[in-house]
């Protein structure tokens, strides 16, 4: 923060440039980057974090995409059943980004955009 790489924002940190975020991610070993992504999504699981789609992110990061998947389905089935059509929509279409050939995770996104359009 101090060297104003890095912007905070609310429970967050971010790059201010992408070439800077790409110079230092590309030269850092795959196994360091594996192992801050696993930070990462632990940050974003934590429960007052409300986060799932940064904690799927990373964790698709570090391999984990079977977790990630289950951490956004769970959230969009949440976001759906207290009737927050928006996130859930959101949620549903980060899951069908990780498996674009799943007709489940189709069907739930095609219903919450429905269930939007009526509204």
């Amino acid at each position: 923060l101090e060297a104003q790489i890095l912007a905070a924002g609310n429970d967050t940190l971010n790059f201010r440039h992408g070439m800077t975020q790409s110079v230092i991610y590309d030269s850092m070993p795959r196994a360091e980057r594996l192992k801050l992504h696993r930070a990462a999504a632990n940050f974003y699981l934590r429960p007052e974090a409300e986060a799932p789609l940064a904690a799927a992110y990373h964790l698709t990061r570090c391999g984990l995409l079977p977790r990630a998947v289950e951490v956004v389905l769970n959230a969009a089935e949440a976001a759906e059943a207290r009737k927050d059509y928006e996130s859930a929509l959101e949620d549903y279409q980060f899951a069908a980004g990780l498996l674009p050939d799943d007709r489940d995770v189709l069907a739930k996104l095609v219903r919450v955009r429905d269930h939007l359009a009526v509204q």
